[in-house]
């Protein structure tokens, strides 16, 4: 039986067994059918469940935010613009608490349809992880999810505690879209592999085929099943930043 209560949080940090855990849970919790069958994650009826309101607007020129969530009520710049143009200036609106804001660039390129589900996933995630954090420490009124967040899944402890925060919601939130033993189950059957391995294996070429397969089983972006793989023991991970949970 789980020890993690979604409920009854009480830590900032996690080891990444914990971690995995609590993914497990929210998908037992919000959508227990994913455990049982591998399939994509569906970021805004998480929301839904959640009970949590989201918006789209210009919240940065470009993607540099791809979305936040406002854990109190509170002001933000919106752009005129998706790209900044000399003269642009952004004006301020207010959001009330629990209003989970989209960058509105997503809805303007299919080619960010990827980007857009993890961050969304990213924002519902931090209101099950780190509300309670938030909450105490109120002149951060706002989780922001910066681009390329799905490649950081990796953290040392003397980060400072926002960025520790960050690092491990995008642990978090792979670990929900893709359950670990289920999706290293799906990538040796997708490169027709008879018997998983006790040991990592050296990642080739030719896994890049199988690698794809999970892009459109789990409808997610490449490298963040590439980096989940990784980061649970699958294929030997080459990034140098890469530490554990000491």
């Amino acid at each position: 039986m789980s020890q993690i209560d979604l409920d009854n949080l009480t830590k900032t940090v996690y080891s990444k067994d914990e971690l995995e855990e609590m993914a497990d849970e929210i998908n037992r919790r919000y959508f227990p059918e994913r455990l049982e069958k591998a399939m994509p994650f569906d970021p805004y009826l998480f929301l839904d469940k959640l009970g949590h309101e989201y918006q789209w607007a210009l919240i940065s020129p470009g993607l540099q935010i791809a979305a936040m969530t406002f854990f109190s009520d509170s002001g933000w710049y919106v752009w005129p613009k998706p790209s900044f143009e000399p003269g642009d200036f952004p004006q301020e609106r207010f959001f009330k608490k629990g209003t989970v804001l989209v960058n509105e660039c997503f809805l303007r390129s299919k080619k960010t349809h990827h980007a857009e589900m993890f961050a969304v996933a990213h924002e519902g995630c931090h209101i099950i992880k780190d509300s309670r954090y938030f909450k105490e420490h109120s002149g951060e009124v706002a989780s922001i999810c910066k681009a390329n967040d799905s490649k950081r899944v990796y953290w040392q402890r003397n980060m400072p505690t926002t960025e520790l925060i960050e690092r491990q919601n995008d642990y978090l939130t792979a670990a929900v879209i893709m359950p670990k033993e289920q999706v290293k189950a799906e990538f040796f059957k997708a490169i027709r592999w008879k018997k998983i391995p006790n040991e990592p294996v050296k990642f080739t070429d030719y896994m890049k085929r199988g690698i794809s397969k999970l892009m459109k089983l789990y409808d997610i972006g490449f490298n963040t099943v590439k980096y989940r793989l990784q980061d649970i023991g699958v294929l030997i991970d080459p990034r140098l930043e890469v530490v554990g949970d000491e």
